[in-house]
């Protein structure tokens, strides 16, 4: 199986408070096999720039990995930081860049498997989560 395209799609909403733009993208990964993988990169901070990820994705890690085995996680992980970290660092954009490639990468393993993805990454599936919180007062 080979990586044939890789997509970066950029989005956005506004909250309304406080007034704040929020943005985040989606990696999609399609395979000569018919698998698309799906990837998703942001912050929490909302300060996140989807275009930097679509530019850094189609002009230096697409030609990277165009063509190579999607299965193979850890030497994608590999190459991509080989042509990112020495220029770009490994904090802020490079890392979320490379989780969001990272991600649609195993949800194409977790496809060509018929596995879950926490199957393959070793946890387990649960029914439920307890929750833990206090009730906020009202003002």
């Amino acid at each position: 199986m080979k990586i044939t395209a890789i997509d970066v799609i950029p989005l956005g909403y506004e909250k309304d408070f406080p007034p704040l733009n929020r943005a985040f993208c989606v990696v999609r990964i399609r395979t000569d096999a018919g698998h698309t993988g799906f990837g998703e990169a942001c912050t929490t901070y909302g300060h996140f720039y989807p275009t930097v990820v679509k530019t850094i994705v189609d002009d230096i890690l697409s030609p990277v990995l165009i063509e190579k085995d999607p299965l193979s996680i850890r030497d994608r992980v590999r190459e991509m930081g080989r042509y990112l970290h020495p220029w770009m660092g490994w904090d802020g954009i490079t890392s979320q860049v490379i989780a969001a490639i990272e991600i649609a990468l195993w949800d194409i393993k977790g496809k060509e498997l018929k596995k879950p993805i926490h199957d393959l990454l070793g946890g387990k599936a649960v029914d439920s989560i307890p929750l833990y919180i206090e009730a906020v007062p009202k003002i």
